[in-house]
């Protein structure tokens, strides 16, 4: 999988497709395109693949690498519901202060 597919995808009015593709780099083994992949999940809020997405950045909130969280916190920046707030407000105290910056910047936006 490559990235550019990614970035051209979020591009498109195709949220189906982005999804599926974004679940297929999160399964693979190569970290940036999965850190990709989590981030263009945020490219989904308002379409019809919703809530699908923000399932799949709530559960990256949590993951034990520093950069998974800080994409997935940049990722949650456009789904404006209490699920994703309560998220960002939760790595606003993460122990990286990468992460909290993200989540901090999501707030400010």
């Amino acid at each position: 999988m490559r990235r550019s597919i990614l970035g051209a995808l979020t591009e498109m009015p195709f949220p189906e497709a982005l999804y599926e593709v974004c679940l297929g780099a999160i399964a693979g083994e190569d970290l940036t395109v999965k850190e990709t992949a989590i981030h263009a999940l945020g490219a989904l809020a308002g379409t019809a693949k919703e809530t699908e997405a923000l399932q799949q950045l709530l559960f990256f909130v949590s993951a034990e690498s520093w950069s998974i969280r800080l994409v997935a916190a940049r990722g949650l920046r456009g789904f404006d519901t209490l699920q994703p707030k309560a998220a960002l407000s939760y790595l606003s105290k993460d122990e990286d202060h990468r992460v909290v910056a993200a989540a901090l910047e999501n707030a400010l936006s």
